[in-house]
């Protein structure tokens, strides 16, 4: 696990984040809590919510919509993730059915979770990461397209979705809601890219975008040293660090 201090911050939250993971998944937990074990090393898994927070933090969004997001997008990813690992024999003939079934489920979850969190302006911005995800499905799996491109589709709607809610609950203008977009994008490349040394240049690319489109929205004093702020100072060490130490090898 790369070393995001950023999310140090966050720690009390992701912590009552997890009791209501559990509860929305109350009814199958035995069934699915191995899964979900599986998942404390997964390195998306972890930077997803705490990223939406750090953004929702920056824009100032109200706490318990803030929490609802970050919920939400942490429900999705593990729901996503239900539906792929149904790969194996086994699998197919004792549990498909039902990690089908509950990888649906979640789906529904995420967009009754926006309504009860008074979030149903945001139900078309996540409606449409599920569906540019599902395309990224069939990129990864049906096509043989090149890593970046299945990742841009795979991962990303994700992130750049995170950040395109909270610019649109901040009432912020289109051009804004466009540069937030890219920024998230561009976060999620630099992040999933810096975990893989053959990729640390376009890494790299990413990072600078994010920091050029970061600096031209961070002008009020009272968001200096924000969190965002620090998630990304953070990632651009971690990407020099992981150049370095490539180049010893």
């Amino acid at each position: 696990m790369l070393d995001f201090s950023f999310i140090n911050n966050y720690t009390p939250i992701i912590n009552k984040l997890e009791l209501e993971f559990e509860k929305a998944l109350l009814p199958w937990w035995k069934d699915i809590s191995f899964r979900y074990k599986s998942f404390q090393d997964d390195y998306t898994f972890i930077i997803l919510p705490n990223y939406s927070l750090a953004i929702n933090d920056f824009l100032n969004i109200d706490q318990s919509k803030s929490f609802a997001m970050a919920n939400i997008v942490r429900l999705y990813y593990f729901g996503n993730h239900i539906h792929e690992v149904v790969t194996d024999e086994k699998d197919q003939q004792a549990g498909f059915q039902l990690l089908i079934l509950l990888g649906d489920f979640i789906l529904g979850k995420v967009l009754q979770l926006l309504c009860d969190a008074k979030l149903e302006s945001l139900v078309d911005i996540f409606a449409n990461m599920i569906a540019k995800v599902n395309e990224g499905h069939i990129v990864k799996y049906y096509f043989d397209d090149s890593h970046l491109l299945a990742l841009s589709k795979n991962k990303i709607p994700i992130y750049e979705a995170i950040a395109h809610a909270a610019a649109a609950e901040a009432n912020l203008s289109k051009e804004m809601v466009i540069k937030y977009k890219s920024l998230g994008a561009n976060f999620g490349m630099a992040v999933e890219l810096a975990t893989q040394s053959g990729y640390l240049n376009e890494a790299t690319w990413h990072l600078n975008c994010c920091e050029e489109i970061f600096r031209s929205i961070n002008k009020s004093p009272a968001r200096i040293n924000s969190t965002l702020e620090t998630a990304i100072n953070n990632l651009h060490h971690i990407i020099n660090g992981q150049k370095e130490k490539a180049a010893t090898l």
